[in-house]
């Protein structure tokens, strides 16, 4: 497997664990884990829905065609990893409703 794809890969995870769990942080770190879900939600809106990560394992596996806008394919494949098969619908809707859950808890912490 392609070295730089498999980092890219374990990166993606990485910063899902922090979006996810980032809220956990002491609270003098918070203001990391308080810019980074907006960041990505901005990012995502003006890439056309697609993350930059996923763009860079397209060509690093050498396939030509750049991801189609809407494209969930790592969010897919995360869910199949926990044998879950759940339509692109409904695993952007919850990853985004887990995710914005996890940052206003964050933000409670932070403001409190």
């Amino acid at each position: 497997m392609n070295l730089i794809y498999k980092f890219l890969d374990i990166l993606h995870y990485l910063i899902i664990l922090f979006i996810l769990f980032g809220f956990l942080l002491p609270v003098e770190y918070l203001i990391y884990f308080l810019i980074i879900w907006p960041t990505i939600y901005i990012h995502w809106k003006f890439n056309n829905n697609i993350c930059v990560l996923t763009q860079i394992e397209y060509i690093a596996l050498g396939k030509k065609d750049i991801p189609p806008p809407v494209n969930y394919d790592f969010i897919k494949n995360t869910y199949k990893k926990m044998n879950l098969d759940v339509s692109t619908q409904t695993a952007l809707l919850t990853g985004m409703v887990i995710i914005t859950i996890a940052w206003i808890v964050g933000f409670i912490r932070y403001i409190n």
